[in-house]
């Protein structure tokens, strides 16, 4: 499948979202595209390129996230470690 020479830019980008990333960087370094229909393909490779540089999957938060989701687990534990002192010290289990 190769880029067409089109003035229609929704057309071109069904052909390029169509193509594999390796099939667009194919087509733009061979170069013969008209100007349009390589700024629309640069658009495309430029969009997954970020898309695959931000992932948004469960696992794919950064540090920040990470330290504070266990800072909140390691806080939930420790209040209910102070709970549970709390409720055997006045049973009188705890001085």
């Amino acid at each position: 499948m190769s880029i067409p020479n089109l003035h229609d830019r929704r057309a071109i980008q069904e052909v390029v979202a169509l193509m594999k990333t390796e099939a667009i960087v194919r087509e733009i370094r061979e170069g013969g595209l008209s100007a349009f229909a390589e700024e629309v393909a640069m658009d495309e490779l430029a969009r997954r390129i970020v898309a695959d540089e931000v992932d948004y999957g469960p696992g794919a938060r950064g540090r920040a996230a990470w330290l504070l989701d266990r800072a909140a687990k390691v806080l939930v534990g420790f209040a209910y470690l102070v709970w549970l002192v709390w409720v055997l010290g006045l049973l009188g289990l705890v001085h």
